[in-house]
């Protein structure tokens, strides 16, 4: 069984490899701004080279499995399709046409954000793990989107993915890192433009129906109402 991966995160023109070499960092980082389920754990051999045997597939906001990149010690098609779009970026930056200056702009500080947190790998070897072990660790991966899903529904997050547009992967990785469309890194948490959604929507409570948040004096009111305010109230 290969290893368990978490994100919390060529030169030879054969099957394995690609033509157009990227730095192993750059490579992380522009990963997480197309929203690639590719992690370069370590260039091992010190050749500056990303091989099969360096390459994961981190947990994330897709259904990506290492099988689908790396079969038989060799790169599939898929891993070229998406070190090819890793690589363009590298050479030619992103392109901007088509969108709005506004729209452009909110999609540059989205970027921003993402880079102000660099991707990091938390590896679990389950390879010698017992049938049992390795069933545990299956539920305990389910247990944890079910909280995050949970999560999504107390920030009032819950459901804002499918808003999204599907040319831009760079707000799909913000939102699932910062379990919301709000940017949350220094310079850019108070900043109004930086968003995973163009229509910027404010942080709200998803225990109380929005339109009543949009009263300026709701939570005032509900400071009144210090039965309501404690956890433990079912209303």
């Amino acid at each position: 069984m290969r290893p368990l991966v978490l994100l919390i995160a060529l030169s030879a023109c054969d099957a394995d490899r690609e033509p157009t070499m990227v730095p192993r960092m750059d490579f992380n980082r522009i990963a997480v701004e197309l929203a690639q389920p590719l992690f370069w754990v370590a260039d091992s051999d010190a050749d500056g080279v990303l091989d099969p045997d360096e390459v994961a597939v981190p947990l994330g906001p897709w259904e990506a499995t290492e099988a689908q990149f790396v079969k038989d010690g060799a790169f599939t098609e898929a891993f070229t399709e998406a070190y090819a779009a890793i690589a363009a970026v590298h050479s030619d930056g992103y392109a901007t046409e088509g969108l709005a200056p506004d729209e452009a702009k909110r999609r540059d500080k989205v970027r921003q954000e993402l880079k102000y947190g660099r991707a990091t790998l938390v590896l679990t070897d389950m390879g010698d793990a017992s049938a049992e072990d390795r069933a545990v660790v299956e539920h305990l991966l389910a247990a944890g989107r079910l909280i995050d899903d949970l999560y999504a529904k107390q920030t009032g997050a819950h459901g804002m993915m499918e808003r999204i547009p599907a040319d831009d992967p760079a707000s799909r990785m913000l939102l699932h890192r910062n379990h919301g469309p709000w940017c949350d890194t220094p310079g850019l948490a108070k900043d109004p433009e930086c968003s995973a959604l163009a229509e910027r929507p404010p942080l709200v409570s998803g225990l109380y129906p929005v339109d009543l948040q949009t009263d300026p004096g709701f939570f005032a009111k509900l400071e009144e109402q210090q039965d309501l305010m404690d956890p433990f109230t079912v209303v």
